[in-house]
């Protein structure tokens, strides 16, 4: 099958967004995700997922567009991101965007011809700019439910709590697990 000149030119744009950006991701995500989703924050948000083969409660902070019904959110590093697969996978994930978290359903890839109107809605003219201008032409469109109280059981408790000594990417103390005691300080060996 014969590559397009626009997708070899994406594909070169993915790359180049991957060399320049990919080790930035490792120093900046710890920081970005300080202040993703908080009231105030109005484009960065947190997409909170579980790994598709560990189980594991991993965040993501992410660039997020918004409209009534759907989250558009820019793949930077195309589709092969873990955070994008681990979405796919589950068809689902939970969103917190300018202090306010919702549960995202039936995640799909789409290009910006076919959400036009929805990418308009979700993204000013200059982030429209901005994103073409760096070659993102893919979107992942999540479906949004309404902000709910979370109840016992539901869908944002069961799924995506993290268990008792789950250490969450970021976090600099270690909790215990259940049934353990945290170590003693200052105890010396016999």
């Amino acid at each position: 099958m014969a590559i397009t000149t626009a997708e070899h030119r994406r594909d070169r744009a993915l790359t180049a967004r991957r060399a320049f950006f990919g080790p930035l991701t490792r120093v900046l995500n710890p920081l970005i995700r300080q202040v993703a989703g908080r009231a105030g924050v109005p484009l960065i948000g947190v997409v909170r997922h579980r790994g598709r083969r560990s189980g594991t409660l991993y965040l993501a902070p992410v660039a997020i567009g918004s409209t009534e019904a759907v989250f558009l959110i820019p793949l930077t590093f195309g589709t092969r991101s873990d955070w994008c697969r681990n979405v796919l996978a589950s068809g689902a994930c939970e969103v917190t965007l300018r202090g306010v978290t919702y549960v995202a359903q039936d995640a799909e890839v789409v290009d910006d011809v076919v959400v036009r109107g929805e990418r308009d809605a979700a993204f000013n003219p200059v982030l429209r700019f901005f994103l073409a201008a760096q070659g993102i032409h893919q979107f992942l469109r999540l479906r949004k439910r309404p902000p709910a109280p979370p109840t016992y059981g539901s869908f944002v408790d069961r799924d995506l709590q993290p268990a008792v000594g789950t250490r969450l990417p970021g976090d600099s103390l270690r909790r215990p697990t259940l049934g353990q005691q945290p170590p003693e300080r200052g105890r010396t060996r016999p």
